[in-house]
């Protein structure tokens, strides 16, 4: 997972460099939030931090069935708070990045900050397939994993 985030980090870099000429700000601010967006998915997703809301649905799984539902749903609910947030956040900042361009159309409406918004979509949707290549990395591991274990080798 160490070069796969390294390989994120490069993805990153290589997009930041595309957005430099256009409304790069409002880019950026697309950037930052998909990288908002696997730092939440991993802390809500992997067992290796400290107060992993994975290892307290792991401890709340011995007690009754009642707590471990009771607890998936509250985890569930709280992982939603944070990408809300960020999504917020990004839409309202790079909508002013936008109007601060002062473009303007023909008839005289200002239209910068909606072209901010797209342009920091598009900052988000530059690394998705990147993220895709690192969410099918576990799948097809455990699927070797398996095969090899099967083989008795």
């Amino acid at each position: 997972m160490r070069i796969l985030r390294k390989g994120y980090s490069v993805t990153i870099v290589l997009a930041v460099l595309v957005f430099w000429f256009n409304f790069a700000l409002c880019g950026l601010g697309g950037i930052i939030t998909a990288y908002a967006f696997v730092w939440i998915t991993k802390y809500y997703a992997d067992y290796k931090h400290e107060l992993e809301p994975v290892r307290t649905l792991a401890l709340a799984s011995p007690t009754a069935h009642g707590t471990i539902i009771i607890a998936g749903v509250t985890l569930g609910l709280e992982s939603t708070a944070f990408p809300v947030l960020v999504i917020g956040f990004s839409i309202i900042s790079t909508f002013r990045l936008g109007l601060a361009s002062g473009l303007i159309e023909d008839v005289g409406n200002p239209t910068g900050g909606l072209f901010g918004t797209a342009v920091a979509t598009m900052g988000v949707l530059n690394t998705a397939a990147y993220v895709l290549t690192m969410d099918m990395f576990g799948p097809i591991v455990g699927n070797a994993g398996g095969i090899v274990e099967m083989s008795s080798r």
